[in-house]
């Protein structure tokens, strides 16, 4: 075959051989690139039922295109050149991409990984499986010879010959199994039903070999391996982090109701571990200062050179809402943010020190979910608005029955609910998205992690992505738009729990508290904008002009540090007292009210302004401040 032209394809050499295929790297003559062609051996008879199941992978792989999924360009038929080992007469055979790289077998004979460079790779593996069982298709034969490592060290899961797409006819009979035996999950040797589950079991197998340099399950002969992966458990990994233990005992749980359920729920926890790992190495490799990365934003360029696609990414992100979104909610197609509440959160630990995270993690959700300018979320103050308005202005702790009556006073369609506890070290947040209408709960969802710190670096961007999905918004939409809560508002649990306290302060009219309270959140992080800005508000209240003029140079100077509507906050308050230019200051005003139509303190603020320039615009202001609060 070396040196043969088979359609417009010059075999270049042998890449491999498999069960399912055999691959020849080749030249596209037609396009000038370089490909790999897979067909079926040519030493196997060529049966009808290879043909199908050979078809059925070019079928299910076509249809999947992501980063760490080999990508398939085709299937063609061509006449096979006249040869000692030509292929059969009318050979079909499937284009797809050259990976120039090594598989994932080739790196583990050097043995076992580093940590982190195991937790890069699987949360890869898990990304691609994740695509792959979003629409329908499981792999069943997820082993290392089966993944690419490329020369840019990215993961490419290869040959889906033996997936099984929904709704596809069973191929192979109910007492046969298929896959790799020592990388088989034990409902694929038991000859039972395999579903996505079944990948994750293989998953675990190939993550834990990735770990110890050997695999999970061993046995002399089949049988011995067989019964192993059925009825034992893996060795202990001692030095390996604690979070990367639990993602190995999850994934090779042996029922699979007691896996993870999906790969998406197996991404939260991997990538998680990847930051940890991520953190460790950081702090043990002496490194210049650099700003903080996480999640999806590392790895980005800077964010001038994205400066030219920006425009793009609004419309994709604006042309996905308008035309999937009607498909999931059954809504006419409209422009308008999705409206959306959170109330306090139930402290399930036992221990009222904990108290103040009811309030805490439901701010941090808001502020999180706010950056998207696809939802509309209900701010605390305005909460506080429609229950005084209810006579219930006394009300600490919003529950359940008082949050559905409020949406509905309120016009918001979907409410968030909440917990939290703790176990040990680690705190547990669950989290409820619920339709107002049907009181059905759109999305479950939870987080965990070591330390109430935990509920800050991380836990409140994973609950925030459930919840935008919960209610429709695609991953896409939601990561275009989403930072770190801890990038725009602290990195200090302390500092936030004092922040909190310093708002309910200032809403009770205690000025002297609520100094004092924003003093020590920014103590404990002086680059937290927002409680620069507040603090400036308190010294405002009592009279000190100059020191809340300070504060709000402050709050513009780490601006970086702060939410999109906090920076068109921070910014007016600047054009108001240090640029002294009012004009500025009601334009910053107007885009306020795009993203908070009833947020008063702006009305109210903007009929100040206009009272002597446009009355009747300054009256439209205040009646809209008066609706908000009649009292005023």
């Amino acid at each position: 075959m070396i040196g043969k032209t088979i359609s417009h394809y010059r075999i270049l050499e042998k890449l491999g051989e498999g069960g399912m295929g055999v691959v020849y790297k080749a030249q596209d003559v037609t396009l000038d690139r370089v490909v790999a062609l897979k067909f079926l051996p040519h030493k196997l008879t060529a049966t009808e039922e290879e043909r199908v199941r050979f078809l059925q992978e070019a079928r299910a792989a076509a249809t999947l295109n992501h980063p760490n999924v080999c990508t398939i360009h085709g299937l063609e038929e061509a006449d096979a050149p006249a040869s000692a080992d030509a292929l059969v007469p009318k050979q079909q055979f499937i284009q797809m991409e050259f990976i120039d790289g090594v598989t994932l077998r080739e790196k583990l004979r050097a043995g076992a990984m580093k940590v982190d460079d195991a937790v890069s790779y699987a949360n890869q593996i898990a990304e691609a499986l994740e695509e792959a069982h979003g629409k329908g298709i499981v792999h069943r034969d997820i082993k290392p010879e089966n993944i690419m490592i490329n020369a840019r060290n990215q993961v490419k899961v290869m040959d889906f010959g033996l997936a099984k797409l929904k709704g596809m006819q069973r191929l192979t009979k109910t007492s046969s199994t298929i896959g790799t035996l020592a990388y088989m999950a034990p409902e694929q040797i038991q000859a039972e039903e395999v579903d996505a589950r079944s990948d994750i079991f293989s998953f675990g197998a190939v993550f834990f070999e990735m770990l110890a340099g050997k695999n999970p399950f061993r046995g002399e002969h089949e049988a011995a391996m067989m019964y192993s992966i059925v009825n034992e458990e893996p060795d202990e990994l001692p030095d390996i982090p604690t979070e990367v233990q639990h993602i190995l005992k999850r994934a090779l749980e042996k029922d699979p109701d007691d896996r993870y359920q999906s790969a998406h729920e197996m991404l939260i926890d991997l990538r998680r571990a990847k930051r940890d790992s991520s953190r460790i190495s950081r702090t043990t490799v002496p490194t210049a200062p650099a700003p903080r990365k996480t999640g999806r934003e590392a790895g980005r360029k800077p964010w001038l050179k994205a400066v030219g696609i920006a425009a793009g990414i609004v419309a994709v992100v604006i042309a996905v809402n308008l035309l999937v979104m009607p498909l999931f909610r059954g809504d006419d197609i409209t422009d308008r943010p999705i409206p959306i509440a959170v109330i306090s959160f139930e402290n399930q630990t036992g221990d009222p020190a904990y108290d103040y995270l009811r309030d805490a993690i439901p701010n941090l959700l808001i502020t999180s979910l706010e950056q998207s300018p696809l939802l509309r979320v209900t701010t605390w103050e305005r909460m506080r608005d429609v229950l005084r308005k209810m006579g219930r202005e006394d009300v600490q702790v919003i529950d359940r029955d008082l949050g559905f009556e409020l949406c509905r006073k309120d016009t918001v369609p979907f409410i968030v609910i909440g917990s939290f506890t703790k176990g040990g070290d680690i705190f547990a947040t669950d989290v409820k998205v619920i339709d107002i209408e049907t009181k059905e709960t759109l999305k479950s969802a939870s987080s965990r992690g070591e330390g109430a710190g935990s509920i800050l670096q991380y836990q409140i961007d994973e609950l925030s992505h459930q919840i935008a999905e919960g209610i429709g918004l695609s991953a896409h939409q939601i990561s275009e738009t989403a930072r770190p809560v801890a990038d725009v508002t602290t990195s200090s649990m302390g500092a936030y729990d004092y922040y909190i306290k310093g708002r309910e302060a200032e809403r009770n009219w205690d000025n002297v508290t609520a100094r004092q309270m924003f003093e020590k959140a920014i103590a404990l992080d002086s680059t937290f904008a927002y409680a620069h800005a507040w603090l400036a508000k308190s010294l405002w209240n009592l009279g000190l002009i100059g020191e809340r003029n300070n504060e709000i140079e402050m709050a513009k100077r780490y601006l970086h540090r702060a939410s999109e509507i906090e920076k068109l906050y921070i910014d007016a308050d600047y054009a108001a007292y240090v640029e002294n230019d009012p004009e500025k200051r009601a334009r910053l005003y107007e885009r306020i009210l795009q993203s908070h139509p009833k947020d008063k303190e702006i009305h109210y603020a903007l009929g100040i302004h206009y009272q002597n320039r446009d009355p009747y615009r300054a009256l439209t202001h205040f009646e809209k401040a008066l609706e908000a609060d009649p009292e005023n």
